[in-house]
């Protein structure tokens, strides 16, 4: 059979914009991938249900699913994977489904034998992932003769502009870092109780308070909050128990940033308003205020 793509997409909503970069990153290096936005006019009027189904049952050589916890929760992407599994049991021993997970997700047994190996999406750029992709496709396919265009194109290699793509939102960056703050400190702080501590974590709206106490008493306090200092930069303060976005009462703030020459997403954090460090990840970000909590409460404790 000829497939019309090389690799099918399927995903949970809440990803898109990091499956959309993967997709860009595999057409630059000539893959046909199949991307449910790219058939908005195509589909126009269809059953894109159907039309979907009969991608992933046999018109691609793989299917790609990028499985989050939010994945099987939904009733579309449970049917894109549910077709591939058919075709995947028609090809037998010759791997189809390659999983991608983001994120602390889980695989149900009855739907992927638990051996089976996957990537995961924090361990590697889109650019990256399109390169193990790519590197996927060209093991299965035989060399295709090359026309004209390609032979130009191939002669004239020349680097592509270092830019910041133009679907890149700091607002998002920004609301992104929050809720991985608030659900790492939210995982960890739980450690603290076996020491004694009273730890707690609160997310409301734009702002995460992480309060440690001990005996009754409060030994240490982040703020962080989205500050009005523009550019959607994250205030942060210690031991403070308003948010007010007034310049005295931050320690410091955390700036979105791209990384054009690496094409990588990360932040600047700004500790002490002293921003000439380096772009950083966000387990980086979290390392940084997991580090100052426990400065502070080694402090404390020998004090006493």
């Amino acid at each position: 059979m000829e497939e019309d793509y090389d690799l099918a997409f399927s995903f949970a909503g809440e990803h898109r914009r990091y499956v959309e970069d993967v997709k860009n990153e595999c057409v630059k290096l000539g893959l046909k991938v199949f991307y449910d936005k790219d058939k908005n006019n195509e589909w126009w009027g269809k059953n894109f249900i159907s039309e979907q189904r009969s991608v992933y049952s046999g018109k691609t050589k793989y299917f790609v699913p990028f499985i989050s916890p939010e994945y099987f929760k939904k009733a579309i992407p449970s049917d894109e994977f549910e077709s591939a599994i058919w075709r995947s049991l028609q090809k037998g021993d010759d791997p189809y489904i390659l999983p991608v997970k983001i994120g602390r997700s889980d695989i149900p047994i009855d739907k992927l034998h638990p051996t089976t190996h996957y990537l995961r999406a924090d361990d590697y750029t889109p650019a990256e992932l399109a390169q193990e992709m790519y590197k996927k496709v060209s093991k299965s396919s035989s060399p295709k003769p090359k026309d004209v265009q390609e032979i130009i194109d191939d002669a004239i290699d020349l680097p592509m502009p270092q830019i910041i793509p133009r679907n890149y939102s700091k607002f998002e960056a920004a609301e992104d870092l929050l809720e991985y703050i608030a659900d790492q400190f939210q995982k960890n702080v739980k450690k603290l109780q076996t020491e004694g501590y009273a730890p707690a974590v609160r997310k409301s709206g734009d702002t995460v308070k992480v309060v440690v106490e001990k005996d009754g008493s409060t030994l240490f306090t982040l703020n962080l909050f989205f500050s009005n200092m523009g550019d959607n930069q994250i205030g942060y303060n210690f031991n403070e128990r308003s948010m007010m976005a007034n310049v005295n009462s931050y320690n410091g703030y955390i700036e979105p940033k791209y990384d054009a020459k690496t094409s990588k997403e990360g932040y600047i954090i700004a500790d002490n308003f002293q921003n000439n460090g380096p772009v950083v990840d966000k387990n980086e970000v979290v390392k940084f205020f997991w580090n100052k909590m426990n400065e502070t409460l080694e402090r404390k404790s020998r004090n006493k």
